[in-house]
């Protein structure tokens, strides 16, 4: 039975090599692991409906708590849509209906992905007297960590942070904070002058893209071209729901895909084979690539685009391209887990690991022994990531400043040190004063000594 601690930490590197640097819609920005002691541990997933509103903790977690128990493990997820004013009991009685509408779509989301575990089904609860949150446990009666059920968790896990971002702009506090960017544009506008006033209201103070699925918006607008149009401009995963001959109109799909590059998933298949459609769309999100045609997914210049802006286009891309040196530059440089997807020939090619170490800098560990020997490559690599220091060759372990390095960002790196280096005063104190955490893992003949030194 894994124990939660370790739970936590393959899930956390799960979602942190499985998903794109940037999800348009949410964004996850940073999952990390919070813990006061091993009781308390759970997982931070940091979303924001924007860049300018990443920088604030409180703003749209989810947390993620696992309990071995029984022979089986229960994952507890939980939704904390933001930050609630002081007569949190009010607000909440208040915003009740649409609390419980949303612990409901919760519901039938999880359901489509994992057996809910009869005693938390989803559920409103206050959380303090500042926070209100949704909470659902899933079971696992087989092992929690194996590479389906983790691929299931990171895609149930982007969805529900949609969920819980369209209902971060549901509730009134903050509503305004939450806008993203200026008013719509004089043109964009003008594609409302042929809807009725209702419709109007409907998309400019009440539209989701769930009412869509959810059969709560009249047949009769959505056969209506002028509102799926608006629609569409709102939420491009609209045209899902819009008719066969708006997913064939090829000026519209083209401007569409300007803007949501992934809405190609839903374009006419004859679209799909466009390559100033395709080429329009892998520019905004590399990852429309997953829906081109097949002859486009072997178009390189199309790929080229692709890659520069998303990592995970060259397992997308025909498979002739993970040995093609130039895509695979192209991708390293921009993330270095491209390098996970690419040939064991590029991943010995000197260049091509180096600029895989400088952004992700734990693929050292599908590096060459001799690679692995290469002190500016495992240099490089642990200033990226601290820990990469234990995919390096043993004689780097008592390289001084390697290892200075490799604690700098990452306290636990000095693990992997030499004898010599862990006994060695001078650098712990010295390592200490660039990262405190260094002192976690001082040997502790030493560590008394040190923490008075420096009258911690």
């Amino acid at each position: 039975m894994h124990t939660r601690k370790e739970i936590h930490a393959k899930i956390n590197n799960y979602l942190a090599n499985n998903l794109p640097d940037k999800l348009q819609k949410p964004l996850i920005k940073e999952i990390k692991i919070f813990s006061k002691n091993d009781f308390e541990q759970r997982l931070n997933i940091r979303t924001a409906v924007d860049e300018q509103h990443l920088g604030n903790w409180w703003r749209h977690p989810i947390y993620l708590l696992a309990t071995p128990k029984d022979k089986q493990v229960l994952v507890q997820f939980e939704l904390s849509p933001q930050r609630w004013p002081k007569d949190v009991n009010a607000y909440a009685k208040e915003n009740q209906a649409t609390l419980e509408e949303y612990a409901d779509k919760v519901k039938e989301l999880t359901k489509e992905y994992f057996e809910v575990d009869k005693e938390a089904q989803a559920s409103t609860k206050l959380k303090d007297k500042y926070m209100a949150s949704i909470k659902t446990t899933v079971k696992f009666a087989d092992d929690v960590l194996d590479q389906d059920n983790l691929k299931k968790i990171t895609e149930y896990l982007v969805r529900l942070a949609a969920i819980n971002l369209e209902l971060s702009r549901k509730l009134t506090i903050g509503a305004a904070e939450e806008s993203v960017g200026d008013e719509e544009p004089e043109e964009e506008q003008d594609q409302t002058t042929n809807l009725t006033p209702e419709q109007i209201d409907y998309l400019e103070n009440n539209f989701s893209y769930w009412d869509f699925s959810n059969g709560k918006i009249d047949n009769k607008w959505v056969a209506n071209k002028d509102f799926m149009l608006a629609a569409v401009q709102q939420d491009g995963s609209a045209l899902e729901y819009a008719s066969e001959e708006l997913k064939a109109d090829r000026e519209v799909v083209l401007a569409l895909v300007q803007k949501y590059g992934r809405a190609l998933k839903y374009a006419s298949e004859e679209l799909k084979a466009d390559r100033e459609v395709v080429m329009a769309a892998v520019q905004q999100h590399g990852g429309a690539l997953e829906y081109a045609s097949e002859e486009l997914k072997a178009d390189k210049e199309v790929v080229l685009v692709a890659v520069a802006s998303d990592l995970f286009v060259i397992e997308l891309a025909s498979k002739a391209f993970r040995a093609d040196r130039e895509v695979v530059l192209k991708a390293v440089k921009k993330n270095g887990q491209a390098l996970r997807y690419v040939t064991e020939e590029l991943r010995s090619d000197r260049e091509v690991l180096l600029e895989a170490v400088k952004t992700a800098g734990w693929v050292l560990e599908y590096a060459s022994k001799e690679l692995r020997a290469d002190r500016e490559i495992v240099l490089a690599a642990v200033k990226n990531h601290g820990r990469a220091i234990e995919y390096a060759s043993e004689e780097l372990y008592n390289d001084r400043e390697v290892m200075m390095e490799a604690v700098k960002n990452d306290g636990v790196a000095l693990e992997f040190a030499s004898k010599h280096i862990r006994d060695d005063k001078e650098f712990l104190i010295e390592a200490i004063k660039y990262n405190s955490k260094v002192l976690n893992c001082v040997p502790k003949k030493l560590k008394g000594v040190i923490k008075k030194e420096l009258n911690l």
